[in-house]
């Protein structure tokens, strides 16, 4: 509903959001602590695991619209990547914008 639409960024301002929800939770819950810090940790470690191993900059060859729904893309790819035809990759133009990611599935000819 909301990926597709002109509200995608409200969506991601009010998931943003949460964090004032959590801070004040912080502030005035005596215990939440106990059961917010794991989660925190949880899911730092795993933004860290993320941005270190799976991002990569890349310089796009060629773009070229096969039809209705389907792009073709071609990009530069570095040694270190290992894929399969058939997994995706979520791909961002900082030219476009700062937020968004786009899911691709990559294939090989």
């Amino acid at each position: 509903y909301f990926r597709n639409s002109s509200r995608f960024n409200y969506f991601w301002a009010m998931h943003h959001l949460a964090l004032v929800f959590y801070v004040i939770l912080l502030l005035h819950g005596r215990v939440f602590w106990k059961w917010f810090l794991p989660v925190v940790l949880t899911y730092g470690f795993d933004r860290w695991l993320r941005r270190r191993t799976a991002s990569f900059p890349s310089t796009v060859l060629l773009t070229k619209a096969k039809g209705d729904k389907v792009m073709q893309i071609q990009f530069s790819k570095p040694a270190s990547l290992n894929y399969v035809p058939g997994q995706y990759v979520f791909l961002k133009s900082g030219a476009i914008t700062k937020y968004e990611w786009h899911p691709f599935t990559l294939t090989s000819s």
